[in-house]
């Protein structure tokens, strides 16, 4: 099957369960709805969920981009998520500036300082760096496009490491995701 034309539908349809999974994770870490205790459990781990996600589309990078032109693959990496993340940090300008605003008429301060701060972070794709930062504004979940953003960096070095052990990436894709889990179930325990 050639990736480059074709979606995968298999795994496509895979991410609609992952989504559903991180959907109610968030659920019920704000709303808790499900009180029986292995199910709340479960759904306690969602955040594994976002793993998911990283490993299945540095999976679907690297058969989309077996033969990689570097420059192509960032326009296409960069257009596809940065003007939906700028707009919708646009819509969200207005909630930062609320809290400026009322500090301004008392002269400059750290909160000034802050604001700045963290409309750099987020115009520049930083906010993942800085955890403390993440309900601050724009909307905490922005912390994903960040990280995939430094992922799509770190691809083509990552590629280009991976394509010399040949058909075992599969096996690195695997093995990563069953560490990470073992790892979140060890932390449950």
């Amino acid at each position: 099957m050639n990736l480059n034309q074709r979606e995968v539908k298999p795994l496509t349809s895979l991410r609609f369960f992952i989504a559903l999974y991180v959907f109610f994770f968030h659920m019920q870490i704000n709303w808790p709805f499900i009180h029986e205790i292995f199910v709340s459990n479960v759904l306690y781990q969602g955040a594994v969920g976002m793993t998911f996600f990283f490993m299945l589309s540095g999976f679907i990078l690297a058969m989309h981009y077996q033969e990689m032109d570097v420059k192509k693959y960032a326009v296409a990496r960069f257009s596809r998520i940065y003007p939906i993340y700028f707009f919708a940090a646009l819509v969200t300008v207005p909630w930062i500036g609320v809290s400026s605003l009322a500090l301004w008429s008392h002269g400059f301060s750290l909160k000034f300082l802050l604001s700045f701060f963290l409309v750099f972070l987020n115009i520049f794709l930083l906010q993942a760096w800085f955890p403390p930062a993440f309900p601050l504004w724009n909307d905490g979940g922005s912390w994903s496009i960040s990280a995939e953003a430094f992922f799509y960096i770190c691809f083509p070095f990552i590629r280009k490491i991976l394509s010399k052990t040949g058909k075992s990436s599969v096996f690195v894709f695997f093995g990563s995701y069953l560490a990470m889990n073992l790892i979140g179930l060890g932390l449950c325990l």
